[in-house]
């Protein structure tokens, strides 16, 4: 076995030292390849930063044009692997001229690159009777899903108004969902494992309210409806997809004397699999819900004693039994009602607002998973209302937060963004203003890195629904 190692050593010593004794002058020039490839952020949208990375073979200096003449000196580049911004949407000529500085030789190779346009507009869906949105949902065809209420006659039904990405509605839009009942309402709306959507909110069953849930497809065509409740009123503000492909569902209980936190869970096709409610001797309320790493779930909303109103937090485990130390209130001056919770690095950020019943400044507040508080911040002038159900949503890097501003003449819808820790960002909040009140009330990130608003406006005492769409720094072109 050795003679075979040294022999093997013997015939591969001449090759290496051939090899070595070579330089790139000696490598023939139509071995000299200049090769890129490429990588674009923000989804191909304008600003977009392109990460090149270089596969020339036999060259050992590089010349770059990015085809971008309005980026200045910038335009250009001598590094063997750049970036290069793209602040502006179009269709861009890279080119790369690779160089074998000791022969003299080079080669070239272009590539073609294109940068999309940030769609920004603002949208109102009038009809001739009065239409609210609470909620909104991404729809799976790049568009939005719209979720509130709307009059139908002498009715109020749940009202779902569909769009494609530049705001133009579907034409299976508006639809209309309900009992047929005096008032039925949409508070929230989620899409589902399927490409539909599921929404919840209550039903007047004629003599007190029941939890509504509706789940329809990416169409907006009914796929099945589910009341839920008992005697007195039950109502549904909040809704998570769950890991086993159902649904977990919020919202309150009257057990006659006060309120309790009912938690509601079903499978995929709305069938009731469990409920429970979760109170003592004064009112709670669950507004909003999320499931928890470790299968259980983190109940959100507010708790009243009769002489404060502060943030409620109510855990949940796997089996749906209250975890010891739950539930968590954070008590504050004021009247203070969490609407709305998103999950962040750290644990779990809570919006609302602190004032009145019926309003006030906006109000967060950051915990961790075990329900520990570890900051808070208030945004004064800023505002909400209780039936703003998706008031905020975390990017991964920072917040962004939607409700309404008074600017001394009537309400306008606002958007303001934080850093990570919840600090506001220089040049915010923005407002959207017109002659009349307008309402932010949810928000989603879209695939450009902008935002979507929803709300509703109220001019001539008609309310309709609103839908805003920025790009990442909250702009309107």
């Amino acid at each position: 076995m050795k003679s075979y190692h040294i022999l093997f050593i013997i015939s591969v010593i001449p090759f290496l030292l051939f090899i070595s004794s070579c330089n790139l002058e000696e490598i023939p020039s139509e071995y000299l390849t200049a090769s890129f490839e490429f990588e674009i952020n923000n989804n191909n949208y304008a600003p977009a930063t392109i990460t090149f990375t270089n596969k020339s073979i036999y060259a050992d200096s590089y010349s770059w044009n990015f085809g971008d003449p309005g980026s200045g000196a910038d335009n250009t580049s001598t590094d063997k692997g750049p970036t290069h911004l793209y602040s502006n949407p179009g269709i861009y000529t890279v080119t790369l001229i690779a160089t074998n500085s000791n022969s003299g030789d080079n080669n070239e190779t272009t590539k073609t690159v294109t940068i999309e346009a940030v769609t920004t507009f603002e949208r109102f869906y009038e009809v001739a009777e009065d239409q609210i949105a609470f909620n909104i949902a991404r729809h799976p065809a790049g568009g939005f899903a719209l979720v509130g209420q709307g009059e139908s006659g002498a009715q109020n039904d749940v009202y779902l108004v569909l769009t494609d990405e530049n705001g133009d509605e579907l034409n299976t839009s508006p639809q209309h969902y309900g009992n047929n009942t005096e008032y039925d309402v949409g508070f929230e709306i989620i899409s589902t494992e399927a490409g539909g959507y599921a929404i919840i909110g209550y039903t007047d069953n004629g003599t007190d309210n029941d939890v509504y849930l509706v789940i329809t497809d990416q169409n907006g065509n009914l796929i099945s409806q589910k009341s839920f409740g008992g005697i007195n009123n039950q109502c549904g503000y909040g809704i998570t997809r769950n890991s086993n492909g159902g649904f977990a569902i919020t919202g309150y209980s009257d057990n006659g004397s006060d309120n309790d936190v009912y938690l509601i869970i079903t499978d995929q096709n709305g069938n009731l699999l469990s409920e429970r409610t979760f109170g003592g001797s004064n009112d709670e309320n669950g507004l909003s819900i999320v499931e928890t790493n470790n299968g259980g779930y983190a109940i959100f909303g507010f708790f009243d004693d009769g002489s404060e109103t502060d943030y409620n937090l109510v855990l949940i485990d796997e089996n749906l039994n209250e975890l010891p130390g739950s539930p968590h209130t954070y008590p504050h001056a004021g009247t203070d009602i969490s609407n709305n919770v998103v999950k962040t690095n750290a644990g779990y950020a809570l919006m609302g607002y602190s004032g009145s019943i019926w309003g006030g400044d906006i109000y967060v507040i950051f915990i961790d998973q075990n329900g520990n508080k570890l900051q808070e911040k208030t945004f004064a002038g800023q505002r909400s209302i209780m039936n703003i159900r998706g008031g905020i949503v975390f990017s991964g890097e920072g917040y962004a937060i939607t409700g309404f501003l008074n600017n001394g003449a009537d309400d306008d819808v606002y958007l303001t963004l934080t850093d990570i820790n919840g600090n506001e960002l220089p040049g915010f909040p923005k407002t959207y203003e017109r002659l009349e009140d307008q309402y932010g009330s949810g928000i989603v990130i879209t695939d450009d890195g902008g935002y979507a608003i929803a709300g509703y406006t109220n001019e001539a005492s008609d309310p309709d629904v609103l839908l805003i769409k920025t790009d990442a720094n909250g702009n309107v072109k």
